[in-house]
């Protein structure tokens, strides 16, 4: 038997190997197939690995530049930030409406701001169903742009796609980019981010961790979203394939930026957006697209600082930032190889932060 003291010496030495050891923990309990991690300082990648596989047959073992379906990550690494790119040149600023930059939105969307939707406040249902109808991209547009609100605007914070899904065509009306073209130019490329795109090519596919559809079976470099999916594998709510390091690099400059260093893609008093709460915590916990607390989607567990925020992804993927500290956690997974219910590894991943930070304190 291992003594207790000497395995906390040994994590110590290793973290690396102690994350590592922890994620075999949740493939052992079925969680998920396999998984990578990155834990980042301002500066640079701390630690990183990979455990298990990519797929749930254990043919391709995960690698550090394993690529995973990002999921919801798309709405922070890529949709808040080309918003709040734009409205840093001057095109908008939050509080306008959405339909003068999309004028063929209907009545039930009048009022809403950029602002509400980025705080998902905006009073719009949580989801809508357009995948599995045969709809057009066309078709499925014109169905979101006839959607209506649930609830008056400002009045509780509700997790909605849709508000992500129209700011992505937002970017897209006021850039005159598609939202892929636009991410690539003015968010991947400066950053170095040289694995992350929207619908990866054929040649990537045996290094993306594949995912299971219940209405498509098994998938390997097609968007696990359905509703994706039906906007061509390119939406303001999901669609995203990254590396690891990738994200890293991307937590990395928002942490300098969160320290007034400037530079490409994101400004300091946009990263510091980023991380301010913008609600009133009686009606939810949110900055300007990403989770603070007390939102209960945001998995930090129970020992990172108060000053944290992040965001998750359906797949098992998720960012998590501490701005106080300068320290940034990222793990993906594709835990939607399994068919089963997602509240053990909710709580898994809360207890993955908690081995994490408890590591970081201790190094």
């Amino acid at each position: 038997m291992v003594n207790p003291a000497d395995r906390a010496t040994t994590d110590i030495n290793d973290p690396a190997s102690a994350i590592g050891a922890f994620l075999q923990r949740g493939i052992d309990e079925g969680l998920f197939p396999g998984a990578t991690f990155a834990v980042t300082n301002r500066e640079r990648t701390l630690w990183s690995g990979a455990v298990g596989h990519l797929d749930a047959e254990l043919q391709r073992p995960a690698q550090s530049d394993s690529l995973y379906d990002l999921a919801s990550l798309t709405k922070p690494l890529v949709t808040t930030t080309s918003i709040l790119q734009l409205a840093g040149e001057g095109e908008f600023h939050l509080g306008q409406e959405l339909r003068p930059f999309l004028p063929a939105v209907g009545a039930g969307l009048r009022g809403i701001t950029l602002r509400e939707m980025l705080t998902h406040t905006s009073g719009l249902p949580a989801w809508h169903r357009f995948h599995s109808r045969g709809l057009s991209r066309e078709e499925a547009l014109a169905e979101l742009y006839a959607v209506r609100r649930e609830r008056p605007r400002g009045e509780k914070m509700v997790y909605s796609d849709l508000g992500f899904l129209l700011l992505g065509e937002v970017v897209r009306e006021v850039s005159g980019q598609s939202l892929d073209e636009f991410a690539r130019e003015r968010i991947f490329g400066p950053l170095g981010m040289k694995h992350t795109r929207f619908r990866p090519s054929a040649e990537t596919h045996l290094r993306i961790a594949e995912t299971l559809c219940p209405d498509r079976g098994p998938l390997l470099g097609v968007v696990h979203d359905g509703n994706c999916n039906t906007f061509g594998g390119v939406s303001g709510h999901a669609g995203l394939f990254g590396a690891a390091e990738d994200v890293a690099l991307y937590a990395r400059r928002l942490l300098r930026a969160h320290q007034g260093e400037g530079g490409p893609t994101i400004a300091p008093l946009a990263a510091r957006q980023m991380a301010t709460p913008q609600l009133d915590p009686a009606v939810g916990g949110s900055t300007l697209g990403w989770f603070i607390r007390p939102n209960g989607f945001l998995p930090a567990g129970d020992l990172l600082p108060d000053d944290t925020f992040g965001h998750t992804g359906f797949t098992g993927t998720s960012l998590l930032l501490c701005p106080s500290v300068e320290l940034g956690i990222i793990l993906l997974t594709n835990r939607v190889r399994y068919e089963r219910n997602s509240g053990d590894f909710l709580q898994f991943r809360r207890r993955f932060h908690n081995r994490v930070a408890s590591l970081w304190a201790s190094s």
